[in-house]
């Protein structure tokens, strides 16, 4: 059962609170099909997310009433990334319940017939229709031994909610044993969401290259990249997925850079471009995967997640992956590569 399917059953209720994960942009871009699609039924969308989530969703929808939820404010180290965020259980925990105090507080006061949270963990109301949307359902722990444990503590979270909603295919999955279900709850495949639609048109631009995820991670990847690229001759953009200013700067005037684009100009920018480079980010993945481009992925060190994503999808048609501590030269041969 597909996505449009899914969302005909609510075509009679009235108004639905959105609340996105504010961990990269990833969450609220794959929202945005989703909160179209109620506003084309002409329900009353309300957004409930914080951090660079809350301000792009400000900037797609200015119209829409906008909710600022505690923030999880989850940290990545320069090294052991994975532990350090396991380490990090207890302010997760912490920020769900203030989180769900919340979301108690908005319901009581605006009074939504659904509620719709991806991957907030507290966004979910004992009176009021919860989905849960999340390919996670069995997320990889980064120290050996808790796997279960770990596991055990996301199912627990996720009983709290009416329904899952995984947004990947039933029969060719993308996410692999991420998303296998479980039979605590109702779950549905409705497979995957992309805010961007392929559009033929001429590749102007070789590469584009976008720049996500927390920090300090984000910026060791821009500064690598910026030091590689310098020395490429092809044309390309660069988004920097962040409002924060830039501490580096190009020469190389073929490559031009952006801190965040709209959706429109993503979109136009990815289907003229012949390869594009980002993290291996699951709502990345959903886009790649939708426009049919060709990618060079690189996972975030030490996020189980993306490494597990990279490692599966290294032998897809669509990518070829390289770590982090990997790129050099090999980089730009790559590049190449591909685009002859």
């Amino acid at each position: 059962m597909r996505l449009q399917q899914i969302l005909s059953k609510f075509t009679s209720i009235q108004k639905v609170i959105i609340a996105p994960l504010n961990w990269g942009l990833g969450h609220a871009t794959r929202c945005v099909p989703i909160i179209n699609w109620f506003l084309t039924q002409k329900i009353e969308v309300i957004i409930a997310t914080d951090g660079l989530a809350k301000i792009f969703l400000e900037e797609e929808y200015p119209q829409l009433q906008i909710v600022e939820l505690p923030g999880y404010n989850i940290k990545y180290s320069k090294l052991y990334t994975g532990v350090f965020t396991a380490l990090q259980a207890a302010k997760i925990a912490s920020a769900a319940r203030k989180e769900n105090a919340v979301i108690a507080q908005l319901c009581d006061k605006v009074k939504p017939d659904l509620l719709l949270s991806d991957n907030r963990l507290g966004a979910y109301h004992a009176e009021i229709t919860s989905i849960f949307l999340s390919h996670q359902i069995n997320p990889l722990s980064p120290i050996p031994g808790l796997g279960r444990l770990v596991k055990w503590i996301n199912h627990q979270y996720i009983s709290n909610y009416d329904a899952c909603w995984i947004p990947d295919f039933p029969d060719r999955s993308l996410s692999g044993m991420l998303s296998l279900p479980w039979n605590g709850i109702e779950t549905n495949f409705i497979g995957p969401l992309s805010r961007l639609h392929r559009v033929e048109t001429d590749l102007t631009l070789d590469i584009a290259i976008i720049l996500s995820g927390p920090e300090p991670q984000r910026s060791i990847l821009e500064q690598i990249l910026h030091k590689l690229l310098e020395q490429t001759t092809h044309k390309g953009v660069l988004i920097r997925g962040t409002k924060n200013p830039s501490t580096v700067f190009f020469k190389n005037t073929r490559i031009k850079v952006y801190d965040l684009l709209g959706t429109q100009s993503l979109q136009q920018v990815i289907n003229q471009s012949k390869l594009v480079i980002c993290r291996s980010g699951y709502s990345s993945i959903m886009d790649l995967v939708t426009l049919e481009k060709q990618a060079i992925l690189i996972p975030t060190p030490g996020q189980t997640e993306q490494e597990y994503l990279g490692k599966k999808l290294n032998n897809h048609d669509l990518f070829t992956v390289i770590s982090q501590k990997e790129l050099s030269q090999s980089l730009l041969d790559q590049i190449d590569y591909l685009l002859n």
